[in-house]
């Protein structure tokens, strides 16, 4: 479990790292062990390039949830950019894969083991993931 937890703990500090820092690296979302070289060991979630932007982790996402108030604004979203799948051998391990989220709102990554939250991390808003959500939104209320 500390294992599972400490490579988390790296993916979500090294997510907030490049929002904040507005670079992406081309292997951002190739999960791997501390203990192992950083190569890519096929269990990607999303594969985003050097120079991508907010758009293109929208467009990569595994799942976005919307946060909307009553009068159907949109002020934030979720953004899940690992799942279960992202950690293969832990799922087959532990039977509950972990998965990373983006919050917008509040401008955290966080890590999970099941539904526990094990690991967050603030970030500074570089991509301008809120107002690509926000834009997102928009559009596909238009299109309804």
């Amino acid at each position: 479990m500390n294992l599972m937890i400490n490579e988390i703990r790296h993916q979500v500090q090294m997510i907030a790292d490049e929002i904040t820092s507005g670079i992406c690296r081309t292997d951002m979302f190739t999960w791997k062990t501390n203990e192992e070289e950083r190569e890519p060991n096929g269990h990607d979630a999303i594969s985003i390039t050097a120079g991508s932007n907010g758009h293109d982790y929208l467009k990569k996402a595994l799942q976005v949830l919307f946060l909307v108030d009553r009068r159907q604004n949109c002020f934030g979203a979720r953004i899940l950019v690992a799942d279960g799948s992202s950690f293969q051998r832990f799922n087959q391990i532990e039977g509950w894969g972990p998965s990373i989220w983006i919050d917008t709102q509040t401008h955290q990554v966080e890590g999970y083991i099941g539904r526990d939250s094990v690991v967050k991390a603030g970030f500074i808003d570089n991509f301008d993931l809120n107002i690509v959500c926000q834009e997102a939104y928009q559009l596909i209320n238009e299109e309804c």
